[in-house]
C-alpha cells in the first residue's frame, strides 16, 4: 500500500510539475493507449469456433430446440451458418452438456422406440405396452420423414379398432407433413411417404392412408389416389422413363444454355402395357423307331371224309336207310408273319420371355433461349458484334442447331416401326426458341451510399487514426516551438541576490585568487586569458556562466559558493 501512495504522489507531482501544454500531451497520450489497448483486446480476444457434431446438418425444429436449450443455460457465445451450429472449440463440453439437459439432441432413427422398450415396467400391461411402442414408431416415423431437405417436420397418427365380433381389426394411419419452402409437396413425394407408412404397420391397407399438406390444407387419401389401382405400377414405369429421359437430354443440350435462360426439355413417353410377355416354339424331327416287333402265325388242319347212313341206326330191318360211299379226308396248312415299329418324332420346345412395361416410344420438346442465337450469330461474324441478327438470320441459324438437336436426342429413343416404315426418325424430337429477356438490373448503391456504409463499418478505426494524429501534431508543435526572445523572469536573474561588489565589477580578483590557489597547486594559468566582466543582464549571464564553467571550473565553483553563502 505505501508502494502505491509512493507511485501515486510521484506521479502526481510529475504532473503537476509540467507544463500545460506538457499536461495536455500526457492525456492525449494516455487516452491514445488505453483506446489501442481496447481494439488490441478485442482483436486478440475472437474465440476459435467449430462445427457441432462434425457439421451436422440440424432440421428446422432440431436448430429450434437446440437454440432454445442454449439460451436457456445462459449460453449467448454461439452462431448459426446455414442450418449448423458453431459453438466456442473450448466451451464444446459445456455447450453439449446444455444440449442434453435440454433434451435438444438430434434424433436418430429409432431413437423413441428404443425409449419406448426401455421405459416399461414389469406391472405395464400388454396393452399399455403395445401402445407404448406405437407411439415410438410413430414419432420415429415422423422424425424419419423430415429428414426430407423439403419438409420440415412430420407427425404420423395410427389406430386400430376392431369392428364388431370380426376378425378383422380396421386400421387406418394420418399423416400431417409441413413443407420447408411453404410450397405444396409434389405428387410422387406424398405417395411415396403414403407407401412408406404402409410398409411400417403390418396389414395396413394403402386406401386407409391420408396425408395433410399443411402448406395448403389439402389432403390426399389412398382410394382417391388415381394411381392406386393394377396402373400404379405402368405409371411409375412411364414416369421412370421420362426422368430418365429428360435427365440425358439435359446433359447433352447443357452447352446451349446462357446466362439468362437455360434450356427447357419435356419428354412423353410410350410404355407397353403388357405385363409379361411369354411365346414358345416347337420344332420337329424325322421320326426315329424306338421299338420294332414282328409275329409268325402257322395254322394246320385235317378234316374227315363224308358218307354213310344219314342219321340214326333204326332197329327194325327193312326201314333201315341205304348208306352213301365215304368220301376221302381233306387238310389245310396257313403261315401268317407280320412286322411292326414303334415310331416318335423329335420335338425342341423353345420358351420365350419378355418383360413387361418396357419403352415403346418417346418423344422430345425442346426449347432453346434466342440469346444463344445471338452469341453464335457474332461469333460466326466477328466484324459485327455491335450489331444483332435479324429473324432470317435467326432462322438460317435455328434451323442448323436444331439438327444438330435431334441427331444427338435420335440416338436416345428407341426403335420405332414407324421409322421402320419410312417415317423420318427425326420428326420425335421438336426444336423451337423462347424470347429470354434478361431481368431487371439490380440499382446500383450510389456513392453517398457506399461511403455511409464505409464510415458505418470503419467508423473505430477512423477515430482512432484521428487521435494518434492529433496527437502526433501536437507533440510535433510542443518539440518545435521556440522560447520567447526576451524572458523577463531570466533578465531579472529569477531573483537570485548577488553581491553589488561583483555584478557590473570586475571579477579580476576572483580569477586571481583562482589562479593564486592553481599556482601554489602547481598548475601555470595562461597569462593571455581576458579579463572577464559580469553584466547580469538577459541572456549574458548563460553564456558567460557557461564560458566561466567550460574555461575555469574552479572559478564557477568559488562563484556558485559564494552566491549560496550570501543567500545563506
Amino acid at each position: 500500500m505505501n508502494y502505491l501512495n509512493s507511485l501515486f504522489n510521484q506521479t502526481r507531482d510529475l504532473f503537476l510539475s509540467l507544463t500545460p501544454q506538457a499536461r495536455l500531451m500526457a492525456i492525449l497520450m494516455a487516452v491514445v493507449i488505453c483506446v489501442s489497448a481496447g481494439f488490441l483486446v478485442r482483436g486478440t480476444t475472437t474465440t476459435a469456433k467449430e462445427k457441432l457434431f462434425s457439421g451436422y446438418v440440424f432440421t428446422d425444429q432440431e436448430l429450434k430446440n437446440a437454440q432454445i436449450a442454449l439460451s436457456t443455460a445462459k449460453l449467448s457465445d454461439w452462431e448459426v451458418n446455414g442450418n449448423q451450429l458453431l459453438v466456442p472449440k473450448a466451451l464444446r463440453d459445456v455447450y453439449l452438456k446444455a444440449l442434453g439437459e435440454g433434451r435438444a439432441f438430434p434424433a436418430e432413427l429409432g431413437t423413441w422406440t428404443d425409449k419406448a422398450i426401455e421405459g416399461g415396467t414389469i406391472f405395464d400391461g400388454n396393452a399399455k405396452t403395445l401402445a407404448r411402442m406405437r407411439s415410438g414408431k410413430q414419432k420415429d416415423l415422423g422424425e424419419a420423414i423430415s429428414k426430407n431437405p423439403s419438409i420440415e417436420y412430420a407427425w404420423v397418427s395410427y389406430d386400430e379398432q376392431r369392428e364388431g365380433f370380426a376378425r378383422d381389426i380396421k386400421k387406418t394411419a394420418s399423416i400431417f407433413v409441413m413443407p420447408s419452402n411453404s410450397l405444396p409437396l409434389p405428387e410422387p413425394l406424398k405417395q411415396s411417404i403414403m407407401r412408406s407408412v404402409q410398409a411400417s404397420f403390418a396389414g395396413l391397407r394403402y386406401e386407409d392412408i391420408t396425408l395433410m399438406d399443411l402448406s395448403n390444407g389439402l389432403s390426399l387419401n389412398g382410394s382417391d389416389d388415381p394411381n392406386n389401382s393394377d396402373q400404379s405400377k405402368f405409371l411409375a414405369f412411364k414416369r421412370q422413363y421420362e426422368i430418365d429421359l429428360k435427365k440425358k437430354a439435359l446433359n447433352l443440350l447443357s452447352d446451349y444454355a446462357t446466362d439468362n435462360g437455360d434450356v427447357k426439355v419435356e419428354v412423353t413417353a410410350e410404355v407397353d402395357d403388357m405385363i409379361r410377355k411369354a411365346s414358345e416354339m416347337v420344332k420337329l424331327d424325322k421320326p426315329t423307331a424306338i421299338q420294332t416287333t414282328s409275329t409268325t402265325k402257322s395254322i394246320e388242319s385235317a378234316k374227315a371224309g363224308t358218307g354213310g347212313r344219314p342219321g340214326a341206326e333204326p332197329n327194325v330191318g327193312p326201314n333201315r336207310t341205304a348208306s352213301l360211299a365215304t368220301q376221302g379226308e381233306s387238310s389245310s396248312k396257313t403261315k401268317e408273319v407280320s412286322e411292326g415299329a414303334k415310331m416318335q418324332t423329335g420335338k425342341e420346345n423353345i420358351l420365350t420371355e419378355t418383360a413387361g412395361y418396357t419403352l415403346k416410344n418417346a418423344t422430345f420438346a425442346v426449347k432453346i433461349p434466342r440469346g444463344y442465337y445471338d452469341k453464335l450469330w457474332k461469333n460466326n461474324n466477328p466484324d459485327k458484334k455491335d450489331t444483332s441478327p435479324t429473324e432470317i438470320d435467326v432462322q438460317d441459324l435455328h434451323n442448323g442447331v436444331a439438327r444438330q438437336i435431334q441427331e444427338q436426342l435420335a440416338v436416345l429413343l428407341p426403335p420405332s416401326p414407324l421409322v421402320d416404315k419410312g417415317a423420318n426418325k427425326y420428326d420425335r424430337v421438336n426444336v423451337s426458341y423462347y424470347l429470354d429477356t434478361p431481368g431487371p438490373e439490380l440499382p446500383k448503391a450510389s456513392m453517398a451510399e457506399s461511403a455511409l456504409a464505409w464510415l458505418a463499418s470503419s467508423w473505430q478505426t477512423l477515430a482512432l487514426l484521428g487521435v494518434s494524429l492529433f496527437a502526433i501534431m501536437a507533440l510535433r508543435s510542443a518539440v518545435v516551438a521556440q522560447p520567447k526572445a526576451k524572458d523577463e523572469e531570466f533578465s531579472r536573474g529569477f531573483g537570485v541576490q548577488i553581491d553589488e561588489t561583483i555584478v557590473g565589477g570586475d571579477i579580476s580578483a576572483l580569477m586571481k585568487e583562482q589562479d593564486s590557489d592553481s599556482d601554489e597547486a602547481g598548475t601555470v594559468q595562461n597569462e593571455d586569458s581576458p579579463v572577464r566582466r559580469f553584466n547580469m543582464t538577459g541572456e549574458t549571464v548563460r553564456e558567460e556562466l557557461t564560458q566561466i564553467v567550460r574555461d575555469n571550473p574552479s572559478a564557477a565553483v568559488n562563484i556558485i559558493r559564494n552566491w549560496i553563502g550570501d543567500a545563506a
